[in-house]
C-alpha cells in the first residue's frame, strides 16, 4: 500500500507569512520617539509572538532592529554620545 507524504504544516507559506510581518513591523518602525517605537511593539505584540513561534532567527533580527532604531533616536533627538 503506498505511504501518504506527511504534511509540513510549517512550510514555505508559513516562512512567507513570518517574513511579511517581519517586513511589515520593519517599514512601519516609528523614527520619531522612543515612546512611539514602544507604542508600535506593545500594539503588534500578537505578531510578534506568532512570528517568534514561526521563526525565532526572524523575531530576533526584528529585536535586534527595534534597538538600533531605538539608538537612531537617541541619536536623532539627543545629540551622539561621546565616548
Amino acid at each position: 500500500m503506498p505511504r501518504i507524504p506527511p504534511i509540513n504544516l510549517m512550510g514555505d507559506k508559513d516562512y512567507d507569512f513570518a517574513k511579511n510581518i517581519y517586513l511589515t513591523m520593519k517599514a512601519f518602525m516609528p523614527t520619531d520617539t522612543i515612546s512611539s517605537l514602544r507604542s508600535h511593539y506593545r500594539d503588534n505584540l500578537r505578531a510578534l509572538e506568532t512570528m517568534k513561534r514561526m521563526n525565532p532567527d526572524l523575531y530576533d533580527q526584528l529585536i535586534e532592529d527595534f534597538k538600533i532604531r531605538k539608538e537612531e533616536i537617541k541619536e536623532q533627538n539627543f545629540g551622539k554620545k561621546e565616548s
